[in-house]
C-alpha cells in the first residue's frame, strides 16, 4: 500500500513539473508573438506611403513626381528623370513651364583615333555670322587694318609735302610718293599737332562766347 502511494506521488510530481515547464513554454510563445505583432505594428505605422502619379511631360505612370519650381507652383511637377534630361542639356535645374530655359550652347566633338585626343569647339548660337567671320580671321583684319592705316598716313605726309611746296615755290610737286615709314610717323605727328590746336582754337572762342 506504501509502494502504491510513493508511485501515485512520484507520477504527480512529474506531471506537476512537465505542466510548469509547458505553462513557461506558453508563456514565451505569448510574449515572442506579442512582441512580433507590435514590431509589424510599428514598421506598419511608420512607413509612409508615397502617392504616384503621371509625368505631364513624358506621361510615366505610377512615378513620384517632384517639384522645383522657383514660385513654388503645385502645378509644374515633373519626374526626376525629366528633371535629370533638361539639366543634362542645358545644363542646369530650372522650372519647364515657366520658361527659364537658358541658351542651347553645341559642343560638337573631334575625336583623333590616332593621337587618343579629343579636341572641342564650342559655338554659341547667338554670335552672327559676322562676328564669327571678325574672330576667325581677327590677325587677317588687323594686318589689312594697318596697311590701310599706313597707306593713309603716306598719302597724308604728300599732301603736306604738296602744300608746302606750293606755299614756297608757287607751283605743284611733281615728285612721287616717298613710301619711307618715317614719313607716316610725320603725318601722324602732324595729324596730332592739328588735332590740338583745332580743339584748343575752338575751346578759346566758345569761352569768348560764352562770356
Amino acid at each position: 500500500m506504501v509502494k502504491l502511494k510513493n508511485i501515485i506521488l512520484k507520477n504527480w510530481v512529474k506531471l506537476l513539473l512537465k505542466l510548469t515547464q509547458l505553462k513557461k513554454k506558453l508563456k514565451f510563445y505569448s510574449l515572442f508573438i506579442k512582441y512580433k505583432y507590435t514590431f509589424n505594428a510599428r514598421i506598419m505605422i511608420s512607413s509612409k506611403v508615397t502617392p504616384v502619379e503621371e509625368c505631364p511631360m513624358c506621361g510615366e505612370d505610377n512615378i513620384r513626381l517632384t517639384n522645383i519650381c522657383p514660385n513654388d507652383n503645385t502645378d509644374h511637377k515633373i519626374c526626376r528623370s525629366c528633371i535629370n534630361n533638361l539639366k543634362h542639356k542645358y545644363g542646369k535645374e530650372f522650372c519647364a513651364y515657366c520658361g527659364e530655359r537658358p541658351a542651347i550652347v553645341n559642343v560638337p566633338m573631334t575625336v583623333n583615333q590616332r593621337q587618343d585626343s579629343i579636341n572641342i569647339t564650342i559655338e554659341n548660337n547667338n554670335e552672327t555670322p559676322f562676328q564669327l567671320f571678325i574672330k576667325k580671321y581677327k590677325c587677317l583684319l588687323n594686318m589689312i587694318k594697318g596697311i590701310f592705316c599706313y597707306i593713309g598716313l603716306i598719302y597724308n605726309w604728300h599732301l603736306y609735302r604738296m602744300i608746302d611746296h606750293y606755299m614756297e615755290e608757287g607751283e605743284q610737286l611733281n615728285k612721287e610718293v616717298d613710301w619711307h615709314i618715317y614719313n607716316a610717323f610725320y603725318a601722324l605727328f602732324l595729324n596730332t599737332c592739328l588735332v590740338f590746336f583745332i580743339a584748343t582754337v575752338c575751346e578759346n572762342k566758345c569761352n569768348k562766347c560764352n562770356s
